[in-house]
């Protein structure tokens, strides 16, 4: 029996910097969706049987953002819609 998925959980490395990172910037699919200050962020929106991709960008207090982290493409298997 398959499972419907409920979230889908990003982690991520903590950036430095000689300023402090004061945050980051969560994108899926070219839009930023998220600006949290740790570690992790959790995604509740999607489709079933969509395929989505994320990166990361570490911000910090004079606003400067670093390079965007590697890409990450989540597929989801086919079901009904979640929202």
């Amino acid at each position: 029996m398959s499972q419907k998925v409920k979230q889908i959980q990003l982690s991520w490395t903590a950036a430095s910097d000689n300023t402090a990172v004061s945050g980051y910037s969560v994108w899926k699919d070219g839009a930023v969706v998220a600006m949290p200050t740790g570690t992790n962020w959790i995604d509740t929106t999607f489709t079933a049987g969509a395929t989505y991709t994320y990166f990361v960008i570490a911000y910090d207090e004079a606003g400067n953002g670093s390079a965007p982290s590697n890409t990450v493409a989540v597929t989801l298997s086919g079901g009904g819609k979640r929202r």
